[in-house]
């Protein structure tokens, strides 16, 4: 009898724990509330309204499209510091590309900069957690590492809502901002089987007077500070654990300050100590930077509710670029509310064939008639790698870059940033770079099929891929309001 009621008493907690962790994990993430514009997405409306083609505010901006000029500008920017560094990231993960970031970061501590390096939780805890070269920046007394929201076992509500952010600042004169993570999926072309397309930008402050009132990087630092300053960030490697040993961290210690003079020599032209932005950057007027609400649980989704009403003030077209795109019933209200205005609305997205995230793609599946019925001029990027990028323009004068999906995830669960930058000049960067992968891509017809075009193949996927697909997408919806 004992033993019976023994073997009930742990089945009862059993199912107590599942019970708890499907609880908290999901409940405080499925209902979704909504928003109004936010007082910076009222200044972008305004924007978009009153838009100058040749601005002149002292700023000047240029577009990194490519992986390998994304991985230069930081090496280059991060040598050139003097006084401070902030990046923030959602992930970091070891390799050759993050040896690169690290080395120059590690020397330019070294020579009494101080640096603050703002990771997602759940970077931390699945892919940094025992590297010995993190230990060895975070010992560094001019290096200081912090994350959002580390994962806590025992709060299951921890393990979503993340820091999804992704920019760096430098010496209240730089900044770099957009799509990309810290790894070799991104940055460089360390591995070219797997590497994908993404979007930043990089702006550079000419005023002699920094940090002004308005001025990106003065928004950027800050909204950085109010990130800094929540209860959910905290400070991580400034101690070593046991399972870390000390002979390790040397070493990492000392191949990064190797490696640092190796890169000095392979790279010369990018550590010259008078290298200026003058000529690659054109002038830009205007810059707003769009924010998420902060928190970890479910959020109103400000972003997106600012960027449609961006988009309601197009007078010629706006045009979407986005690697996934999920949507809420509140968020097709918003697009197809935009579609009817008149204003043509286009948007690309990644195939399933060449998406690099299972969920959203298995979404997309299901649901794609469903964007269509927005009124959305679809089309689909078929090209060799995935597209990571996160950008729009609005008419002829109007950017916004940043790391904001047309998704849920998004829209209601992470921390997100998106710049919104005038000027003719550099909008016209940012179509080109868009129209170019338009190029590689196919039109959805009304019909939910592809428009017939000689000129662009459609992605093979496989059939493997396909039947696990048409599983998933049912599966996934399930937990839909979590991608």
């Amino acid at each position: 009898m004992k033993k019976i009621l023994c073997r009930k008493n742990i089945i009862i907690f059993i199912l107590f724990v599942v019970l708890y962790y499907i609880i908290g994990a999901l409940v405080p993430f499925m209902f979704h509330p909504k928003a109004t514009i936010s007082d910076a997405g009222k200044k972008a409306v305004e924007l978009v309204k009153t838009a100058k083609e040749n601005p002149d505010s002292g700023q000047k901006a240029t577009i990194l499209e490519t992986s390998n000029d994304a991985l230069d500008a930081r090496l280059q920017i991060l040598e050139q510091a003097k006084e401070k560094i902030i990046l923030s990231t959602f992930d970091i993960r070891s390799g050759k590309s993050t040896d690169d970031v690290f080395a120059v970061l590690n020397a330019a501590a070294n020579r009494g900069v101080k640096i603050e390096i703002l990771v997602d939780g759940m970077s931390v805890f699945t892919h940094m957690k025992s590297d010995p070269m993190f230990y060895a920046l975070g010992e560094n007394e001019n290096i200081r590492f912090l994350t959002y929201n580390k994962p806590n076992i025992l709060k299951p509500w921890t393990f979503n809502g993340r820091l999804h952010d992704k920019y760096i600042v430098v010496d209240d004169q730089i900044l770099l901002a957009g799509g990309r993570n810290t790894f070799d999926y991104f940055l460089g072309e360390y591995n070219l089987k797997n590497l994908s397309y993404d979007r930043e930008f990089l702006l550079y402050d000419t005023n002699e007077v920094k940090k002004q009132e308005g001025s990106a990087i003065a928004q950027v630092e800050d909204y950085y500070e109010t990130v800094k300053q929540l209860d959910t960030v905290t400070t991580v490697y400034e101690e070593r654990p046991f399972y870390v040993k000390k002979e390790e961290v040397v070493k990492a210690r000392q191949k990064l300050e190797s490696h640092y003079q190796e890169i000095k020599e392979e790279k010369k032209d990018l550590f010259l100590k008078e290298n200026s932005y003058e000529k690659k950057t054109v002038p830009v007027g205007r810059v707003i930077l769009l924010t998420n609400p902060t928190g970890i649980l479910a959020k109103r989704p400000v972003l997106y509710y600012d960027l449609i009403a961006m988009m309601e003030e197009a007078k010629k077209e706006a045009y979407i670029h986005t690697p996934y795109v999920v949507l809420s019933k509140d968020m097709k209200e918003k697009m197809t509310n935009l579609c009817e205005n008149g204003v043509p609305i286009k948007m690309q997205v990644n195939s399933i064939a060449v998406g690099d995230n299972v969920m959203a793609s298995s979404d997309y599946l299901l649901r794609r008639k469903d964007v269509l019925e927005t009124g959305v001029s679809l089309y689909e990027f078929q090209g060799e790698r995935s597209s990571h990028g996160k950008s729009l323009y609005i008419d002829d004068a109007v950017s916004v870059i940043g790391s904001f999906n047309f998704d849920m995830r998004s829209a209601y669960l992470d921390t997100e940033t998106m710049f919104v930058l005038e000027g003719k000049e550099f909008t016209n960067l940012l179509k080109d770079n868009i129209h170019r992968m338009e190029e590689q891509s196919i039109r959805v017809t009304k019909e939910n099929q592809y428009e017939q075009q000689n000129d662009v193949k459609e992605a093979e996927i496989s059939k493997e891929k396909y039947a696990l697909y048409r599983i998933t997408s049912i599966v996934f919806q399930l937990i839909r309001y979590l991608i």
